[in-house]
Parts: structure tokens; sequence; C-alpha cells
């Protein structure tokens, strides 16, 4: 092409289709509780999500909006999809205590090997408290962010 052009220039190929993909800025971590999730969404497993129904389908199920205790996942999930799209990596805790948090805390740092998702902001409702220093003593020891294999076999969420 020899003359100037300002703006885009599209050309047609008849050849095969590529897909052109781009490493996200904007993967959540998020760590809670989801007292009535499905059950694929173990807990301790990290799990990576792009659409918001399916998100909000596993964390609350179809039959169980009128529970009262919907968890603190529910209500993270639906406030970030209210911001607009983004990939979610969640792990569910096994309870609200902070030993069960810290113990789904360890399995985000697995999400990238498990979901092949990294996610650049983490967040655990109701434990900010405890996520700068159990973040940091974990992320300090560069052995725990190795990625590791997943403890069973996950597949991707689209």
């Amino acid at each position: 092409m020899s003359e100037y052009v300002n703006g885009i220039v599209i050309e047609e190929s008849s050849g095969e289709i590529r897909t052109i993909t781009t490493g996200s800025q904007s993967v959540i971590g998020l760590v809670g509780t989801a007292p009535h999730a499905a059950a694929s969404l173990e807990a301790n497993v990290p799990k990576a999500f792009r659409s918001r129904a399916k998100a909000l389908a596993d964390v609350l199920p179809p039959g169980k909006e009128g529970e009262t205790d919907k968890g603190t996942l529910y209500g993270s999930l639906l406030q970030i999809y209210e911001q607009g799209g983004a990939s979610v990596v969640v792990v569910r805790a096994a309870s609200d205590s902070n030993s069960d948090v810290m113990t789904a805390i360890d399995a985000l740092l697995t999400a990238e090997s498990a979901t092949g998702l990294k996610p650049k902001i983490l967040a655990a409702p109701g434990h900010s408290g405890i996520i700068p220093a159990a973040v940091n003593e974990r992320l300090g020891n560069p052995e725990r962010i190795k990625p590791k294999p997943p403890a069973n076999s996950l597949t991707k969420e689209s």
C-alpha cells in the first residue's frame, strides 16, 4: 500500500479465520461463600466465569432465589456484573470462618493453572481485614505462587 491512510484499512482474506487474543487486565479473583451453590461450584476449587447468567446460576441455582442467606458471592457477582462485563475466577469457601476463607485464598493462587485466567484484582467480601496479611505472606514466598496442577480435572467455563 503506497498511499497515505489516516484511519482503518480492512482487508478481506479467503484464508483461515484467526481470532485475536489479548491478555486481560480485568480478571477478578473472588473468594466468598455460597451456601446453596450448585454442585459444579466445589469448595476451594477455582472456577472461571465469563457470563453473568452462568455465574449467578452456579452461586444461587434456580429455585433458591427466596433463600435469606445467599452468602457473599451472590451479591458481589451482581455488583461486578452491574459495572459491565468481566472475567471472574470464583473460589467458594466452605464456610465464612477465617480459616476456610484462607484455604480458599490458597486455592485462588492456583487459578491460572486451573482455569487459564490470572486474576489481577482480588476480593474476599467480609474478610478484607485478613486479606493483606494473608496474600502478602503467600505472595512473599515464591514457592507458593508457582503454578500447581489442580486437585481434580477442571474445565474452562465459557
